[in-house]
């Protein structure tokens, strides 16, 4: 940092002011000690599922990282969607540690805090229900191959679309026979002690654990990651495609759209169904 000394000389009755810069090294820190920082969870019951999250100490930013979402703010409520012991985490940055602003390069440091929810003491956003099934109990969806909507070759439930419109189908593949490697695959929503996604080449097939699915704030958008993902994407092109855009979510009906499918390099469309006679319960 540079600081000025002045120097004023009077020659002939003017003011004559030299500059001389003095160098001097500040090494900048950050301004927080992680301690001291406080984090609190408060449950509108005890138990429940109505939380607010709280980091209190002023001078300090960063965002919340509570499983299901993220937010950029120092208080957050939520309806939390499962039971059991969970870990809230809240990531501090400073303007000192990322210079650029940019929150994609950010060094971060994290505190957190650990809540125990023993009952549903609130109602979901309606989207879990329809995902998930109408007591939370576990859902399992599958194309629609024999749905209303048709296009060239018939009912579209896989299918190139307008990346501008995910209505305007360019080409019906699963339509015009020409399906992906899972026609018959069966993906599997439940929120058995965390948000899961299950997915099974068809329905006598063994199942992949391990992946997590959720929404975004709105619920315009889904979103799995680990180690599956949806119907009709084996591509290894496709593998890292994990968020979709929610076109249509009833109890009947699931239409997702990636504008820009990297294997295809235009939008592509999928439409589920709920499984007949296929236990909801993995």
């Amino acid at each position: 940092m540079k600081r000025i000394k002045n120097i004023v000389l009077a020659i002939g009755g003017f003011a004559v002011i030299a500059c001389d810069p003095i160098s001097e090294d500040i090494k900048l820190s950050n301004s927080f000690n992680l301690e001291d920082v406080e984090l609190k969870v408060i449950q509108s019951q005890a138990g429940g599922n109505n939380l607010t999250l709280q980091m209190n100490t002023p001078g300090v930013c960063g965002y919340w990282d509570y499983i299901v979402d993220k937010k950029f703010t120092n208080e957050v409520n939520v309806i939390f969607p499962f039971t059991g012991t969970h870990v809230f985490t809240y990531k501090i940055t400073t303007p000192y540690m990322d210079p650029n602003g940019d929150v994609g390069s950010a060094k971060f440091v994290s505190k957190t805090i650990e809540v125990t929810i023993t009952e549903m003491t609130d109602s979901l956003p309606q989207p879990y229900y329809y995902l998930v099934g109408p007591k939370l109990e576990g859902k399992s969806w599958v194309f629609y191959k024999n749905n209303p909507w048709n296009a060239s070759g018939g009912p579209v439930w896989w299918a190139m679309a307008d990346p501008a419109n995910w209505q305007t189908i360019w080409w019906n593949a699963g339509g015009t026979g020409v399906p992906p490697s899972d026609p018959d695959a069966v993906m599997t929503f439940n929120l058995n002690g965390g948000a899961n996604y299950i997915y099974q080449q068809d329905s006598e097939s063994a199942q992949v654990d391990g992946t997590s699915f959720k929404f975004n704030a709105d619920y315009s958008k889904l979103t799995v990651f680990g180690n599956a993902n949806i119907p009709g994407q084996s591509d290894p092109a496709d593998i890292d495609v994990i968020e979709y855009e929610i076109k249509k979510l009833t109890a009947d009906e699931l239409i997702l759209f990636v504008p820009n499918l990297p294997s295809r390099g235009t939008g592509w469309v999928w439409t589920f169904k709920p499984a007949a006679g296929k236990s909801n319960t993995l």
